[in-house]
């Protein structure tokens, strides 16, 4: 694999353990008991009341937001061949996951990544589209429709 394609990965990746721990941290706020009442503790370290905090998300850039094509999870995740995959849509790119099972022939792995490129370019004309493969951990298939 190109190292520039596993940058993006790894990048896109990143990006997503981090936003998922960011909603995991806000929705778990921390509490203390005062004299025997409940009292939230607010970390806002900046002059700002703390109801300006989720306005200030709001204005998060769209291109960064990822969604999750539940539709297309599923069916890459009832393939035979995986083991675990997702199908998501960031930016500008349109993007599948796979973790393929030990002893599948590359032929096929090529063809199943490729039919499900096709699927997401047929879908998101308008996206880049990257479907990768993981093996053993190696990267077996990454395919890209521009």
């Amino acid at each position: 694999m190109k190292e520039s394609n596993k940058k993006v990965v790894i990048g896109v990746v990143a990006a997503v353990v981090i936003v998922a721990g960011g909603m995991i941290y806000s929705h778990n706020k921390p509490s203390k008991s005062i004299n025997g009442n409940n009292v939230e503790i607010n970390n806002n370290q900046g002059n700002k009341p703390a109801s300006d905090s989720t306005s200030e998300n709001s204005k998060e850039d769209p291109k960064n937001k990822i969604v999750k094509n539940d539709d297309l999870t599923k069916k890459i995740t009832s393939e035979n061949i995986v083991i675990d995959g997702q199908v998501y849509v960031q930016g500008e790119y349109a993007m599948g996951t796979m973790i393929i099972k030990d002893n599948v022939s590359q032929d096929k792995i090529t063809k199943v990544a490729q039919e499900y490129a096709n699927k997401l370019k047929s879908q998101y004309k308008d996206k880049k589209v990257n479907v990768q493969a993981v093996q053993n951990g190696k990267n077996v298939a990454n395919i890209t429709v521009k």
